[in-house]
């Protein structure tokens, strides 16, 4: 028998791990800025490896991944040894180009380190022009992510 009621959706994300080094981290011991940004290339390029992007062979080594912006909010520090959770979603999906909305959080409180976006983009290197997104791309590793940026609990 169906009853009414609310139900929530499971929201699907790419998630990615990581742990903080010593290369990461400042004198005052907690990550520098910069591997903020660096983290987020990372899950990024984890998340478009080429052999699932879906582009030609003829086209991988003439097609550049470009970050066309790039917004972080730091919320707390992470300390050596940290371990990170990086959830990847996708949004504002176009014909040529996209958003990655980044979560990162500790994996042993839930606490949230940052919050960041990229708006990403494929140009052929030869022609200098943005290449379409492949079908493949969009479709099978894209919008199984994409959520809608609005309903959001954290304002990217």
């Amino acid at each position: 028998m169906e009853t009414e009621g609310f139900a929530a959706n499971r929201q699907k994300e790419f998630i990615y791990n990581l742990v903080v080094s010593q290369g990461d981290i400042t004198p005052y011991g907690s990550a520098s800025f910069i591997n903020y940004i660096r983290w987020y290339g990372i899950a990024r390029d984890a998340l478009l490896q080429w052999r699932n992007v879906g582009f030609d062979d003829s086209l991988k080594t003439v097609i550049e991944t470009r970050v066309l912006y790039c917004n972080i909010q730091y919320k707390r520090e992470a300390m050596l040894q940290d371990e990170i959770i990086i959830k990847v979603n996708a949004s504002n999906i176009k014909s040529d180009s996209f958003d990655l909305l980044f979560t990162l959080i500790r994996r042993d409180n839930a606490l949230l380190v940052s919050l960041g976006k990229q708006s990403i983009s494929f140009r052929n290197i030869k022609t200098s022009k943005l290449v379409k997104l492949p079908e493949k791309l969009a479709k099978d590793t894209l919008k199984i992510i994409e959520v809608d940026e609005e309903s959001m609990l954290f304002s990217y």
